[in-house]
């Protein structure tokens, strides 16, 4: 879980590929353990999210836009895959946190390469818009990379440690990782990222 926090947003079909294997290693608990499957059956939140994904399925039924159709498919699978990856599994804090820090550092990664980007085509072009929204799409469109930045700000807050000085190494890290993040949400001129 770790790796595909840490590869969302960088890159979609790399963290395609780690659901997959996820979801193969899943299934493979789910054969060795059958209680898995009465679990399944009990638990509510597994039955919400799977009944999410079928209803999207049944709006198939209404469509002519078959095209985006199946592309919106693809996008809501982890509505359909999540519940069995997470059905087996003991996520206590630390595993949270552990995967959030794969998060933080897939956006951390992502913003410094959409800034070298921006810079590369400032410099090739001379053209200072290239340093906001366009020349930032590195990676995807500029709104939902906001929205990861913004859900890492967000992240980065709870973070912080209220026990020390607000000085402390650990706070003055956090803080200029968040204004490193809403630089870089600026830089993407995003109305989204700046709505939140």
């Amino acid at each position: 879980l770790f790796l595909y926090a840490l590869f969302l947003p960088l890159r979609n079909n790399i963290s395609g590929f780690i659901l997959l294997v996820l979801l193969f290693f899943s299934i493979l608990d789910f054969k060795k353990n059958k209680d898995l499957i009465s679990k399944a059956i009990k638990n509510k939140f597994f039955l919400i999210f799977i009944s999410l994904y079928f209803l999207h399925l049944l709006g198939l039924l209404y469509t002519s836009n078959f095209k985006y159709a199946f592309k919106d498919l693809d996008i809501k699978l982890p509505l359909l895959i999540f519940p069995f990856l997470l059905l087996g599994r003991n996520i206590n804090k630390s595993t949270i946190d552990f995967i959030l820090k794969g998060f933080i550092i897939g956006c951390g990664i992502g913003a410094i390469g959409a800034l070298s980007n921006a810079i590369q085509l400032y410099i090739q072009t001379g053209d200072m818009s290239k340093m906001l929204y366009e020349g930032m799409q590195f990676i995807m469109h500029s709104s939902y990379f906001a929205l990861y930045l913004l859900f890492t700000i967000a992240i980065l807050f709870f973070k912080l440690d209220s026990k020390n000085s607000l000085f402390s190494r650990r706070n003055l890290t956090i803080f200029s990782l968040i204004f490193f993040f809403i630089v870089v949400i600026i830089f993407l001129n995003s109305r989204a990222g700046m709505l939140g």
